[in-house]
Order: C-alpha cells, then sequence, then structure tokens
C-alpha cells in the first residue's frame, strides 16, 4: 500500500471515532448499495454526489418552502430571473427585464423556443399562470404579490402591474418559478402529481427517487442554458451531520454542508478536501406560542432569554463559524442583546411576570398549588446537541426543560402550522431582501408563533412599500429591534455556511458569493455550473 494510502487510512481510522462520538446513528446508515453503481459510472461523463440531511417534502414549489424543497426545486425549475454567480439577479427564462420609474411595472422579455423538460412549449400563458398561483390565497407567497394588479401580454413581452411599489419583488421574481400553465388546472390530475412527477424547465429532470436515500438528477436536455458538466446529480439523504463529515471523508460523496467543528477536523487532517466559508443566512432559535401560558408574558420570555448563554453556545458548539444575531433583521455587535445570559435579571422578570422561586423551581405566585414551571420543546434530531445544552441552562436556572424529538415534516405540518407546541428549537433562513410579512405579520403564512403586534404589522405594511433599498432596512431594523425587545424567539445563532467538498469539485461559489453569501444558504444554487475532474483523489 502507498504511504498516501496509509496515511488515509489512518485519518479515516481518526476522525471516524472523533466524529462517530456522541452519535446516535450507526456507519452502517452510509449507502453501501450505490457503490456497484458508483463502479460502473463512465469516467469521461462523471456523476457528482451531495450529501444533504433531508430530502424534499415536495416538488410542488407553491405548496412548501422549507429548505429542502426549495433546494431540490431549483434543480428542476427556471424562473424569469435568477440568482447570478455575482450575487446579482441576472435573466434566466426571460431575456431581459425592465423596471418602470415608479417601481410599480415590470417588464419581461420572454426567450424564443423555449420549453419544458417534456418537450412541451414554454409560452407566456405558462408565466402568467404561474404568477397568478403565486398570487393566490393559499400560496406561501401570497404575501409578496398582494400588490398584483394586472399582467399584460403582448408577443414574448409580459407586463406585470403592481398597485404600489415594493423594493423586495425582484428578488421574488427570482424565488418565483415557472410550471406548466396545465399543472397547476384545480380540475387537472396532473397538479396532483407536481410532488412528485415535477415538469420543469430548469437544468436536471428527476431520474429515480428512493424516499429516504437518493435523488438522482440527469440533465434536462431541453434546458435552454448550458448542459451541466456531469451526466448526473445525486442527492443522498443522510439525516446526521456526523456521518456526513465521515461520508465526505470516505469519498462517498463529493459536497456537504457541515458545522464548524465537523469542518475544522476534516480540513485540518484531509488535504484533498476544501472548505468554503460564507456569511451564512440561516438562523437557529428557541420560538414562543405566544398564544400560550406563560409564553404570552413577555416578561417570562425575556427570563428564559436571560437563563441560556448564547455566546457560549455558539463559542462551544460552533467554535469561530457562528455568531448571536440581535434578529433576523439586525446583526448583533457588543452591547447589542437585550437579554444576554444574566440569572439574576431573568429572576427579577419571572417575578415581574408572578412568579415565585422555590427549591422545586418556579410557581405561578397566583396558583402556587400547581407544578413547577417547565417548557416542553419539539425540535428535530439535528439540534439534538444545542437542545442538550439549552436544557442544562434552563434548568440550572430552575425551569424544567422537555424535548421532543420529531421527525422534520412532522414538526412543520402537526406542530407548528396548526400551532400544537409550547416552544420549538427549530431554525430558519432569510434571503438575500429580508421581508418579514410572511413570518411575523399577524395574518402571514409562518406567523408560527401566532405573534400579533399592531405596531408591527404598520411597520411590516410601510416597508413592504418602501421605494429604496435603505428605506426598507430601516423598517427591517425597526423590526429587528421589536422582535429584540418582545422575544416571541430567542436567536441563539447564526453559523456561517461552510461547505466542504472534494478538490476534484470546482466553481462551487464565485467572488461576489464569497463576500455575500449563498441566498436563502441553498448550497446548490450553483450546481448547474460546477465543473468536475475526471478522477478522485
Amino acid at each position: 500500500m502507498s504511504p498516501r494510502l496509509v496515511l488515509k487510512s489512518k485519518i479515516t481510522k481518526l476522525l471516524t471515532r472523533a466524529l462517530l462520538a456522541g452519535s446516535v446513528f450507526v456507519g452502517s446508515f452510509l449507502y453501501s448499495g450505490c457503490s456497484g453503481e458508483k463502479a460502473s459510472q463512465k469516467k469521461a461523463d462523471p456523476a457528482l454526489t451531495v450529501g444533504l440531511r433531508w430530502e424534499p417534502r415536495t416538488f410542488n414549489p407553491f405548496y412548501s418552502v422549507d429548505s429542502a424543497s426549495f433546494f431540490a426545486q431549483s434543480l428542476i425549475y427556471a424562473g424569469l430571473v435568477r440568482y447570478g454567480s455575482t450575487g446579482e439577479i441576472e435573466p434566466d427564462l426571460a431575456s431581459g427585464f425592465t423596471i418602470s420609474d415608479s417601481g410599480k411595472v415590470y417588464t419581461f422579455d420572454l426567450r424564443p423556443n423555449l420549453r419544458f423538460s417534456d418537450g412541451s412549449p414554454l409560452t407566456p400563458a405558462d408565466v402568467v399562470r404561474s404568477i397568478k398561483e403565486a398570487a393566490g390565497k393559499r400560496s406561501p407567497f401570497a404575501k409578496n404579490f398582494q400588490a398584483l394588479e394586472k399582467i399584460v401580454v403582448a408577443g414574448n413581452k409580459i407586463e406585470v402591474r403592481f398597485s404600489g411599489p415594493d423594493i423586495t419583488l425582484l428578488s421574488r421574481f427570482a424565488d418565483l418559478k415557472v410550471l406548466p400553465a396545465g399543472a397547476l388546472d384545480e380540475s387537472n390530475r396532473k397538479r396532483s402529481s407536481l410532488s412528485r412527477q415535477p415538469v420543469g424547465s430548469g437544468p436536471f429532470v428527476i431520474r429515480r427517487w428512493l424516499s429516504g436515500q437518493q435523488i438522482n438528477f440527469v440533465r434536462n436536455l431541453h434546458y435552454w442554458d448550458k448542459q451541466p458538466a456531469y451526466r448526473e446529480l445525486v442527492w443522498r439523504v443522510i439525516p446526521d451531520k456526523k456521518l456526513l463529515a465521515i461520508a465526505l471523508l470516505r469519498n462517498e460523496i463529493d459536497l456537504a454542508s457541515l458545522d464548524g467543528r465537523e469542518a475544522r477536523l476534516l480540513v485540518e487532517e484531509a488535504d484533498y478536501l476544501k472548505v468554503e466559508r460564507l456569511k451564512g443566512a440561516r438562523v437557529v432559535f428557541l420560538g414562543f406560542n405566544t398564544s400560550r401560558w406563560p409564553f404570552n408574558i413577555q416578561a417570562v420570555r425575556q427570563a428564559i432569554s436571560m437563563m441560556i448563554d448564547r455566546r457560549k453556545i455558539n463559542e462551544k458548539l460552533f467554535g469561530d463559524y457562528s455568531h448571536v444575531p440581535a434578529s433576523e433583521f439586525t446583526e448583533a455587535k457588543e452591547g447589542k442583546i437585550l437579554f444576554p445570559y444574566d440569572l439574576k435579571r431573568a429572576e427579577m422578570k419571572m417575578k415581574e411576570a408572578g412568579f415565585e422561586r422555590r427549591e422545586a423551581g418556579w410557581f405561578y405566585a397566583k396558583n402556587p398549588d400547581k407544578e413547577p414551571l417547565s417548557i416542553r420543546v419539539a425540535t428535530v434530531t439535528d439540534f439534538s446537541d444545542i437542545g442538550q445544552v439549552v436544557a442544562a441552562y434552563l434548568e440550572k436556572a430552575g425551569v424544567k426543560a422537555e424535548f421532543e424529538i420529531v421527525e422534520y415534516s412532522t414538526l412543520k405540518d402537526q406542530y407548528l402550522k396548526d400551532g400544537k407546541f409550547d416552544t420549538v428549537l427549530f431554525s430558519r433562513s432569510v434571503g438575500p431582501m429580508p421581508d418579514p410579512r410572511m413570518f411575523w405579520s399577524t395574518s402571514g403564512s409562518l406567523n408560527y408563533s401566532r405573534y400579533h403586534s399592531p405596531t408591527m404589522d404598520k411597520l411590516i405594511a410601510y416597508g413592504s412599500s418602501a421605494a429604496t433599498l435603505a428605506e426598507k432596512n430601516t423598517y427591517n431594523t425597526r423590526v429587528g429591534d421589536i422582535l429584540a425587545l418582545e422575544s416571541p424567539w430567542i436567536y441563539l445563532a447564526r453559523p456561517d455556511l461552510l461547505i466542504v467538498h472534494n478538490k476534484r469539485v470546482g466553481n462551487v461559489v464565485f467572488p461576489g458569493q464569497r463576500k455575500d453569501g449563498l441566498p436563502w444558504n441553498n448550497e446548490l444554487l450553483n450546481a448547474r455550473l460546477w465543473s468536475i475532474s475526471r478522477q478522485k483523489d
């Protein structure tokens, strides 16, 4: 055996032991059943394998906006515009676009001879139907397109008129995917098949989907732009981040997003791997159902915030690859966090809320015979390590915390959507043009905290009609200040986006993205542009 292979074997054994320490999964979870398929690949036309911790819930972009579905949909569908390699928005299905001086009219020139992946023509009618679907009451994007007034089509020119300006709309058009009009017809069976059998105009199509294991994407031969440089993209589902790291180390996958600890271990020891460090768009939070007692009491939420040492969580669990945000919209600076770790102030807040401390914990003074305050937290496996630390801090402060680990879809559909939870430990990505309407307005489709503030609703309304980005950011900062004060969420961390990949994969990120990060933390954003060498190291 060559010295290099001996070294690689030693590294694998060393890091496998380190990364598996405390893991709830076993190494046999890594899918050896796919090795035969890989061995038969043509070296002249390679495949590329990415590891992700989840699989998409649906390929219907008007049904779900969870991260895995959004990432997968970006492979299958195209929009009128897209996020380019410079970080700016550029034409996609449209060959060009203009925005009127009033900010109310968006005009797109649709490229000629476009086709969907099934070979059918893509026409202005498909664009019009997709925009109207986005503006529909059931769409998660309804708030963004609520000012839609009229769509005028003249040949391949599509004019979209709104009742008022909205600086975020161009970014929303980048997120909006164009689907066949017939597939969106209520009476058409194709609508129900969109979830697993999508027809799009993006760079890839689905070849095979093994639920819970992997999805195989191949080139869409009808894609209008340059074909990807490899024949197949394999999405491998590996729910545990430690096993993701081991899969990278063993060359079983080519690319994955990892947290700081795992990424640091890998790149320090394995010279065939490279880490891309980007600004993170994801916030990890402990969120309250503000419609339930006692989390409808602001002082209780503030007290719980001061029971948790968020800076220590970032230091110990993420290393130097994360920081504490003041809110989704406001970056934290020294002294900016309103309710930092402070057990004495936390006690004062609990007493202000009507609680008294006994040996067994915190009791509500008006009903002292009941059980002491305890918190039931719903979360997913991904956050079990953070959950353990949060629970330890809360119990030290006299609050018992019970964590319930549930499956991702169950958490979204049966807990958050229906409000059947007390608190939740989860994360959310924020786009390049943050828009709080969907999340924090009283009627927002993703306002899981059931948070209601007339002041917030007014700020969101003013911000949504802002004519300039600077004005929009002013309102977003004020929204962030309210969230920091009223604490419907406790913002625990904003991790950097760390993409670890085999050095044989190129064009993973581009210069503009190194500065600003990837929109929505979508690590597959550049998948159509990735390059790949013929052989693995």
